[in-house]
């Protein structure tokens, strides 16, 4: 339902007709080890067309079955997350998308609105000052959004991106 709300304003905002807009979803499961920076999603965007992120969800669960916590999903760690746009689905960065100096729970869990150029991969990382407590703690990351050919992206705007960032300023 959420990708179908997402399309029906897509095709209100712009004009275009659903079957130019491809459904995506895609994400990432990390192991939480150490405090470092993680990449939390990753999706490469093909040359013929931009990438429009709508909603993101981010999940931290302990996965030991032998922990009195086994299966509880938790809400964001202490940390900073961002987006990226870069050559490969490392955490080298070509360009920052989004700011890197706001707390995590702005970008791991909301609705946004993100304009991927074509010709990169979108990564979202995120970077945390904390080791991951007793268990065998994971990242569950999920993006959604929509591939969308050009003549769409210009109605939208330059391949920038417009999130809770602009909202708190």
């Amino acid at each position: 339902m959420l990708q179908l709300k997402a399309l029906h304003y897509l095709t209100l905002l712009t004009g275009c007709k659903p079957s130019e807009c491809k459904s995506i979803k895609f994400g990432c499961d990390v192991q939480w080890i150490t405090a470092t920076t993680y990449n939390l999603a990753s999706q490469e965007v093909p040359e013929s067309v931009y990438l429009l992120v709508h909603r993101l969800t981010h999940v931290v669960v302990n996965t030991d079955t032998a922990s009195t916590d086994f299966g509880y999903f938790r809400s964001n760690v202490r940390g900073k997350a961002w987006w990226v746009i870069s050559n490969t689905i490392n955490t080298s960065e070509i360009q920052q998308f989004t700011s890197e100096n706001l707390s995590a729970n702005l970008h791991l869990d909301v609705d946004d609105f993100i304009l991927f150029p074509p010709g990169y991969y979108a990564n979202l990382l995120f970077s945390t000052t904390l080791a991951a407590p007793s268990g065998n703690w994971r990242f569950r990351s999920v993006a959604y959004g929509f591939f969308i050919p050009p003549k769409v992206a210009d109605k939208l705007g330059p391949s920038t991106a417009l999130t809770t960032d602009d909202l708190i300023t």
